[in-house]
């Protein structure tokens, strides 16, 4: 076999390597066989992250004791829909990812309590005299921006990932409302909209999974409201998402 012929031989075999999916393949010459030892292998599992879903937390407020209202913990959540994400891969394993959400939380508060703003400052007030609340919630719907940095790994084919960092959240809307019992039925009043609360707010939030299942918590270190104008209450919160 002459020196070009090997040449050309050497290029078919790197050649058909690099594309080739077993890991072993071979190629015939001149009747003689020649086993490719060695295969460039596409990646066919595409770093994914995990930022699209759905999902559902049990919503409090770290210093809700101190203004007055008890919430109701059990029937308070926030709804989150994360429709659209970005992703940055850094490595094999890290990868940086932002992308946009929809948060929708409800806040209710057992008692005779409601949120409303009296002298440009918003507070729980009791009913009047002869009242009886049916219900009392406070509405808060944000769009949301991640920034958060996730780790991957497999695991028994089965991927596990965490990830954490901040998300900002941008009101949109917000209302308070009590039900009020009287004759005859239940009677809805709107207490407030703005209330004071922060137009721009951040919260940390941590989340962990495998596959398409995940736990999340998050905790904001700031106040719902704008200093001075509200209570000092920050959202904290934990609950499961479902990955798109």
């Amino acid at each position: 076999m002459d020196m070009k012929t090997k040449i050309l031989l050497l290029c078919l075999i790197l050649f058909t390597g690099s594309q080739s999916v077993p890991a072993q393949s071979s190629v015939t010459y001149d009747g003689a066989p020649y086993n490719i030892m060695f295969t460039w292998k596409k990646n066919s599992k595409a770093i994914k992250p995990h930022w699209n879903g759905l999902g559902i937390a049990l919503a409090n407020f770290d210093g809700i004791n101190n203004t007055g209202a008890d919430l109701a913990v059990s029937t308070s959540y926030s709804l989150i829909l994360n429709p659209m994400d970005y992703k940055i891969p850094l490595s094999r394993h890290w990868l940086f990812v932002s992308g946009m959400g929809l948060d929708f939380s409800r806040y209710h508060f057992k008692g005779n309590t409601g949120l409303t703003v009296v002298d440009g400052i918003a507070r729980f007030v009791p009913a009047t005299d002869g009242e009886t609340y049916k219900s009392s919630k406070l509405m808060t719907y944000y769009i949301t921006i991640p920034l958060l940095l996730e780790y991957q790994t497999r695991f028994s084919n089965r991927l596990f990932y965490i990830s954490g960092g901040m998300v900002g959240y941008i009101k949109y809307y917000s209302k308070s409302q009590i039900d009020v019992r009287v004759t005859g039925g239940v009677e809805a009043r709107n207490l407030g909209r703005d209330l004071n609360i922060l137009p721009v707010n951040g919260r940390f939030m941590l989340q962990t999974g495998v596959s398409d299942i995940s736990f999340y918590a998050y905790y904001s270190p700031f106040s719902l409201f704008e200093k001075d104008k509200g209570p000092d209450i920050k959202p904290v919160g934990i609950g499961i998402m479902l990955d798109f």
